[in-house]
């Protein structure tokens, strides 16, 4: 079990180079005292939230319901191209379904906006399998 948790500890450590990405369990980028930007991971090949994405999702919604932001950036990876490591189809699986699990929460789809992310080659396969949450406040 303890290989387990030094080898995705290694596969997440590289998000520290991704811009406006910190190792897990550091804080996202805030203002005023709220963080803005929350990041859900999903497991290779799955669209399923977990327990952990669905933490970060919660208090999302939780900042977005307290904060009223103007929009919420809902930001994935489009799979465009022949290297693409996510595919068109389990990133829009993916965007659905955090879209899906914020509206359960009582936010207002009209505030949602879609947005892509490059599949840069320097990126870790761990950061190609997130979905970005941004608030925009007012």
């Amino acid at each position: 079990m303890r290989i387990l948790g030094v080898l995705l500890l290694a596969a997440i450590l590289p998000l520290g180079g991704c811009a406006g990405i910190g190792a897990v369990g550091s804080a996202p980028p805030e203002v005023g005292g709220l963080p803005r930007n929350y990041i859900v991971f999903f497991a290779f090949d799955s669209t399923a939230l977990d327990e952990t994405a669905q933490g970060v999702i919660a208090q999302a919604a939780e900042d977005a319901l307290q904060y009223q932001p103007t929009m919420i950036e809902i930001a994935g990876f489009s799979g465009e191209g022949p290297n693409a490591r996510t595919g068109q189809q389990i990133a829009d699986q993916r965007l659905t379904a955090v879209e899906e699990a914020l509206a359960a929460r009582g936010l207002d789809r009209a505030l949602f906006e879609r947005a892509d992310l490059v599949d840069e080659p320097n990126l870790s396969d761990v950061a190609v399998r997130r979905i970005e949450i941004r608030l925009e406040l007012p």
